[in-house]
């Protein structure tokens, strides 16, 4: 695993506009790219690309406003990537 595979990025606003196009750079660089965005599934079926990959690309719902969806997303990507990422070094 190189330098860039082994960073994970959470990109806020992920949806449309420099969110989107900072998830999909990051992606293209091979960056593992956890995708947030307060709309929700029903309101990113015309605008999300579908990742070939469950684990390297996801997407959650998250209100960057709020503490508790924060400590959620923070948890639920320590939970998905830590392991993999610390078996490594």
């Amino acid at each position: 695993m190189n330098e860039v595979e082994s960073k994970i990025a959470i990109v806020t606003g992920a949806i449309r506009g420099i969110g989107k196009a900072t998830s999909s750079r990051f992606k293209r660089e091979g960056i593992t790219v956890i995708e947030t965005d307060i709309l929700s599934d029903q309101d990113r079926n015309n605008t999300y690309e579908e990742s070939e990959s469950d684990f390297k690309n996801q997407f959650l719902v998250h209100d960057v406003a709020e503490e508790k969806s924060w400590k959620e997303v923070v948890g639920q990507v320590l939970n998905r990537c830590w392991n993999r990422y610390t078996s490594r070094f």
